[in-house]
């Protein structure tokens, strides 16, 4: 089973987060933060981190998935504080984070 960061509230078009515990966009659009929970572990008990969204992020731009299409190519992903994703874009982005309710989230091994 697997989750993604955020999805639409029901029977509305505003997000919520379902890993993510909130998200923001800098002004431009260029840079959001994802912020992620403490004790969420996936079934195999490695503990979801930033570098596993990072990892999610990654494999989902670089597989032949449609939804991969959607993620800007040059995007940098910065996990250095393991309860926060930063994803640096190159371009303004307004939509990263509708994107990312397809971007699901699993362990990297």
């Amino acid at each position: 089973m697997d989750e993604s960061l955020v999805r639409y509230k029901d029977d509305s078009s505003d997000l919520e987060g379902v890993l993510a515990t909130s998200f923001e966009s800098s002004p431009d659009a260029r840079e959001w933060v994802f912020h992620l929970p403490d004790g969420v572990v996936f079934h195999d008990g490695e503990p979801f981190t930033a570098s596993a969204a990072r990892a999610s992020f990654e494999y989902a731009k670089n597989s032949a998935g449609a939804f991969g299409d959607f993620l800007p190519s040059k995007a940098v992903y910065d996990d250095s504080d393991p309860h926060a994703v930063r994803v640096v874009l190159p371009a303004p982005f307004s939509d990263l984070a509708a994107t990312c309710r397809f971007c699901a989230s699993f362990p990297r091994s």
